[in-house]
Order: C-alpha cells, then structure tokens, then sequence
C-alpha cells in the first residue's frame, strides 16, 4: 500500500473534503480522487459515501483509521530513527597507525570524530610494523611509504614529506654529504619491519625531470621506529 494515499485519505477525513485536502496538498482534484480510488481499489473497500453535498465514512473507513493510523505514525518514527541512525555512526573501528603519526595527528582527529559520534568506540593500536590486518583483527591501517601488493582498498590521505637531517656533531666527524650518491658511505639509521630491514632510501631529483634515485645505505643504527 502506498503510504502517501493512506496519509492523504487521513487527511480527506479530517476535512471532510476531497477539494479541500486537494488544495491543501497543492494538487489538482482530480489527482486527489484518483488518490483516493487507488487506495479504495488496493483494499478493496470503500472509503467514503459521496453526494454533492457531503463526503461521509464507511463503517471499514472508521476502522482503518482506528487501527492503521497508529500504525502510520508508528512507521514513520521508525522510518526517522533509521534516517538518524545512518547519521550517527554506531559500532566499533579497530585502527592501527604509525606511532608518530598517531601521536602528532591522529589523537586529535580520532578525538574531535568521536565528539560527532559518541556511539562509536575506536581501539587504536600505534605500531610501527606491517601488522596482518586480517589476523590482527584490523578494520583500518595507515601506513606511510609505498605499499605491498594485496587485495586490499587503499587510498591516499596525504603527501609524506620527509627532512634529511643529521646532528652537528655527526658532520663534524663524518663530514658533510655534498651529493645524495655519498649517503652511501655515511652512518644512516636503518629500519627494520616484520619482512627484514629497509636499507633504500628513494629521492626525486627535480633537476633531473624528477628521476627516482634509489640509495642503498647502512648503518650502525637500526629500529623498527
């Protein structure tokens, strides 16, 4: 049944009128009383007694009203608290990040997004190594670099722009590199992940129409940070 018909013979009871509901709801008259028809011919019931002077109910009117208004009203919050409820965000997001991005940014973020949804809960787990988000039970993962081919949906949040640095006292006693070639043969901190140590570091040179320059480098120095 089409709701929109029950809630305009609704309102055709309460006027008393077919014209006077018609131009209420802004339509013609004659789209009203087919309104009306359609439902009487979907419940096979007559609705109304009519003359040319008076819209009466039948005893079947008064009881559909009796009985399905109530129901009416009752789908219609129901239909309202699923609106909200695509709104409000309810459930729980296992999230794994970076430490330090996590710590720099993603507090901030994941705080200011749970004052919009207070349903939700967020268990965010800093960790620097390639956890299996299957095994690990993980909804979501950042990860900063270039990633390993999977099944998985990935899209990019950001440009990771990173600084080459090195303490005073380090250049004073290695020297300072005058070419991106000679971190080569300088003391680099090495990272070490779950699938062995990442020992290449990849430039863009700009100066060479922004050409990838791969360097292998080595250290005494390794983390998984």
């Amino acid at each position: 049944m089409n709701t929109e018909d029950f809630q305009f013979f609704l309102r055709v009871a309460e006027l008393g009128s077919i014209s006077q509901a018609a131009k209420h709801a802004n339509i013609a008259v004659s789209v009203a009383s087919q309104r009306i028809q359609r439902l009487e011919n979907h419940l096979s019931l007559r609705l109304f007694y009519r003359t040319t002077r008076k819209l009466r109910l039948t005893e079947e009117a008064k009881t559909l009203i009796e009985h399905g208004q109530p129901l009416l009203e009752s789908f219609q919050i129901l239909t309202e608290n699923l609106k909200h409820r695509d709104q409000q965000l309810v459930g729980n997001i296992n999230l794994t990040a970076p430490a330090s991005f996590g710590v720099q940014i993603l507090v901030k973020v994941i705080a200011e997004f749970l004052k919009q949804h207070p349903a939700l809960s967020i268990n965010l787990d800093l960790n620097d190594q390639n956890v299996d988000l299957i095994a690990q039970g993980m909804d979501i993962a950042i990860r900063i670099g270039k990633l390993q081919d999977s099944s998985l949906i990935a899209k990019p949040l950001c440009i990771n722009q990173r600084l080459l640095c090195a303490s005073p006292e380090y250049l004073e006693q290695y020297g300072t590199p005058q070419h991106i070639e000679d971190l080569a043969r300088h003391r680099c901190i090495v990272q070490r992940h779950q699938k062995g140590i990442t020992d290449t570091w990849n430039f863009i040179d700009p100066l060479k129409g922004d050409k990838l320059l791969n360097i292998h480098v080595k250290g005494h120095f390794i983390t998984n940070a």
